[in-house]
């Protein structure tokens, strides 16, 4: 699965876009963040999951709802929302890690919450 960060395009905002991966990548991504959800997993390096490649993105637990921001100069992201907010990513990548998509699909899991987008795809669309 790839990482991708889009600086712009066109009138949007700037987006992280995670796209083109197996069953078994959504699978990962929404048990990751189930994780995050509960409490279980304080914070999770997304881009060094297994199968996972691309812009360093790591997902935490925060007592308020930030977003995607970037930190420093470098493409480096941190993604901090609060548990109810990540239990609403889960139940949004649910139908990504039911069944193999053989169309294209996508869904913004985190619009309101930064400057930055995020954003899932069945591929490099959206």
């Amino acid at each position: 699965m790839q990482i991708e960060f889009f600086p712009e395009r066109g009138l949007d905002t700037p987006c992280i876009l995670i796209h083109s991966g197996s069953l078994d990548d959504y699978r990962l991504l929404r048990e990751t963040c189930a994780g995050l959800a509960c409490g279980t997993v304080p914070s999770a390096e997304m881009h060094r999951l297994p199968g996972f490649s691309g812009v360093p993105l790591v997902a935490t637990v925060a007592m308020r709802e930030v977003g995607v921001r970037r930190v420093g100069s470098a493409d480096v992201f941190h993604w901090a929302l609060d548990t109810e907010s990540w239990e609403c990513v889960v139940e949004l990548l649910k139908p990504f890690a039911a069944q193999v998509c053989e169309k294209h699909g996508h869904q913004y899991l985190d619009c309101n919450a930064g400057r930055i987008n995020v954003i899932i795809s069945t591929d490099r669309t959206w």
